[in-house]
């Protein structure tokens, strides 16, 4: 499944495919965007081109990832295998961390059958953002790649949003900006960086699409914070109500002195007593827990009406809108409506809103 961060990565390299070329391998001329989608056994790279190195055409194959991922070298390898079989060239595979997803396996990938014998070594280019800095991204002097540098160390600021933003404004790469809004979105979290955001957004043609994403955002985190009260709510009702029987169970421990035969008949009735509060304890809780359900219900049905209307207003299709509402009824997942949510909200026709839906 792919994820704002990925997807965001993939716009940048469609639009400024000759400055990533670039900046992996230096003298390197892109001569053509290739299909990441491979035939046979289904199989989609990130990012697949063409270019001229030393005067010999080759692949350049880019894979990006966010999250760890213990197997990254061996899929970098079949994507790269995938990749000369049906093009027939040389291939140059480049992995890019976009996150700080802690320690990585390190390049090159070796199978080592003995101490001193390998039979496969495998070398790619690894790059971790997190461990790079803003000012590397400036020496490079490539305006597509700017926006690489909201997810170095230390730029995940307002100051180097607005350098990014700026550069690309200057340098005439509106249609950059898009998936500039998208990545700064997710990596400022501090007081008043989603106010900042929107009005820095607001005056750009392509706000109408960014617009949903803040609107999206806020809605996901109304519903977030009204399940987050719902379960505190529980919490604090059962600490009470465990705080109130440890209390009557002290009390009647207490009071459990004298005769024996007398402690026995009013044990007997304390453990019925006790009894009944527990049955009395269960049922108010599986109240609890049908009241919890409903409010999640609730806080679902919601995500898929916004999923709805995000389809109807966005798109005039009628089959589009019928797809939307049966794809929306059969979800029960709260992440998984969220990224459809945004796909849908960046989707740029109805055609890939329909390839979205489908997949």
């Amino acid at each position: 499944m792919t994820t704002p961060w990925d997807d965001s990565l993939k716009i940048l390299l469609s639009e400024h495919a000759q400055d990533f070329a670039s900046w992996v391998l230096e003298g390197a001329q892109v001569l053509n965007t290739l299909s990441t989608e491979f035939a046979g056994r289904k199989a989609v790279a990130d990012g697949l081109l063409e270019v001229r190195w030393k005067g010999k055409p080759i692949l350049m194959h880019f894979e990006f990832q966010s999250t760890h991922d213990p197997n990254m070298p061996e899929r970098v390898l079949g994507y790269a295998l995938r990749a000369k079989r049906e093009h027939r060239r040389p291939v140059y595979s480049c992995l890019i961390y976009l996150r700080d997803v802690g320690e990585v396996p390190p390049s090159p990938l070796a199978w080592h059958l003995t101490e001193d014998y390998s039979n496969l070594n495998f070398d790619y280019l690894l790059i971790e953002l997190a461990k790079m800095t803003p000012e590397q991204f400036k020496q490079l002097g490539l305006p597509g790649l700017f926006p690489l540098m909201l997810l170095t160390k230390g730029g995940n600021t307002q100051e180097i949003a607005e350098e990014v933003v700026s550069t690309l404004e200057a340098e005439g790469h509106s249609d950059t900006l898009s998936a500039t809004a998208v990545l700064a979105s997710l990596v400022l979290h501090g007081d008043g960086d989603l106010d900042w955001l929107k009005r820095r957004f607001a005056s750009m043609e392509e706000y109408a699409s960014l617009e949903e994403t803040w609107l999206i955002q806020e809605f996901m985190n109304k519903a977030r914070e009204r399940e987050r009260q719902a379960l505190q709510g529980e919490r604090e009702v059962l600490q009470e109500e465990r705080q109130a029987l440890q209390e009557k169970l002290q009390q009647q421990l207490e009071a459990l002195q004298g005769e024996h035969e007398v402690l026995q008949q009013e044990r007997q009735q304390q453990l019925e007593a006790l009894q009944g509060e527990r049955t009395l304890l269960q049922e108010e809780r599986q109240q609890q827990r049908e009241a919890l359900q409903g409010e999640r219900q609730k806080a679902l049905q919601d995500l898929r009406d916004l999923f709805v209307n995000i389809v109807e207003r966005r798109f005039t299709d009628t089959k589009l809108a019928l797809m939307a509402r049966g794809r929306a009824s059969a979800l029960q997942d709260f992440k998984a409506l969220e990224h459809l949510i945004f796909t849908m909200s960046i989707a740029q026709n109805a055609q890939e809103a329909e390839q979205a839906l489908l997949s």
